[in-house]
């Protein structure tokens, strides 16, 4: 991967985490999902979205949504123009590169099944976010990333960039490290901003009281999904 990726006009990169908070009083888990979007090596704009009665992954999924839905809201990326998203969430981003093509090939019932044979968990998220790449035309490139790294720690750079390397299938030594210090930098801001969210919330007392979860607003059918179109917009290796 080429450092130039952050200064380079026609790349923009998204990035999306979410954190997680405890009420140990309501026994509820409220999550705070986020995205940072940098164009042209300087942040334009941050999203949040509250989750209320939530889990890590619901959240990690959601981040996505926000930073996908940015990216069609734009309307600026079509053609030519490349996404860089990233992620630390592993699950989010083999479920949308890699284990989505068998989940569809595995369809009962409108339903998506994984290889094990059971319902994938978060379905109406990943079906929301793969339908909204193929309508809005979005070429995407989708990259795992470690988290939680300081971006002035040698050994956390070389091992971030070890984890860089084999979830994102590309040698080691192609791997500027700079790259993944720009990586962990934009990736902690995203992690502060939305611990920060959920803090001033809790501080304001909204979280006193248990609220339970609401319904997705997500009712997609992908029997009629571009399952080619998609595969070629994520650039699939």
């Amino acid at each position: 991967m080429n450092f130039n990726v952050f200064n380079n006009p026609d790349v923009v990169n998204i990035f999306t985490d979410g954190s997680m908070y405890m009420n140990t009083h309501t026994r509820e888990t409220i999550g705070c999902a986020g995205a940072l979007i940098v164009d042209s090596n300087k942040v334009t704009t941050k999203y949040t979205q509250i989750l209320r009665d939530s889990t890590n992954n619901e959240c990690e999924i959601y981040s996505i949504i926000l930073g996908i839905d940015a990216a069609a809201r734009r309307g600026l990326f079509n053609g030519t123009n490349t996404i860089n998203l990233f992620s630390d969430s592993q699950i989010c981003i083999k479920g949308l590169k890699e284990w989505s093509f068998k989940w569809i090939t595995n369809i009962r019932d409108g339903r998506l099944i994984s290889s094990s044979g059971m319902e994938v968990a978060n379905q109406e998220l990943f079906a929301y976010l793969m339908t909204n790449i193929v309508n809005n035309n979005l070429r995407i490139n989708f990259y795992h990333q470690k988290g939680h790294i300081n971006p002035s720690s040698r050994k956390d750079i070389d091992k971030a960039s070890r984890v860089f390397s084999i979830s994102n299938y590309c040698k080691l030594i192609e791997i500027d490290r700079r790259f993944i210090q720009e990586i962990a930098y934009y990736n902690d801001m995203v992690d502060l901003f939305t611990k920060a969210e959920l803090d001033s919330r809790r501080c304001n007392g909204e979280f006193d009281t248990k609220v339970t979860k609401g319904y997705y607003p997500f009712n997609i059918d992908l029997s009629t999904l571009d399952i080619s179109k998609y595969s070629t917009l994520i650039g699939r290796r």
